[in-house]
């Protein structure tokens, strides 16, 4: 007896989900990698020319902002 994937399942003709899991985690990290860019990017381009002051100040405000939100939503989910 042949050990199947436990990605495969029996419908008739083989099929397997390894293909799709394996673009779908591409996306998660491609997702990943630009929201880091998009979050990290510019404080990063502000330490680079100097600006540390500047840098910090941008990345604590935007963490600041991200877990202000995340409070509202655990909040209005809790109510």
């Amino acid at each position: 007896m042949a050990v199947r994937s436990p990605c495969t399942r029996d419908v008739g003709v083989r099929f397997s989900l390894g293909p799709p899991l394996h673009i779908w985690n591409f996306n998660k990290v491609v997702s990943a990698s630009i929201t880091g860019l998009l979050v990290f990017g510019k404080p990063a381009h502000l330490n680079m020319n100097g600006l540390i002051k500047d840098a910090f100040t941008l990345v604590f405000t935007t963490l600041a902002w991200l877990l202000l939100f995340l409070g509202v939503v655990v909040i209005v989910l809790l109510v």
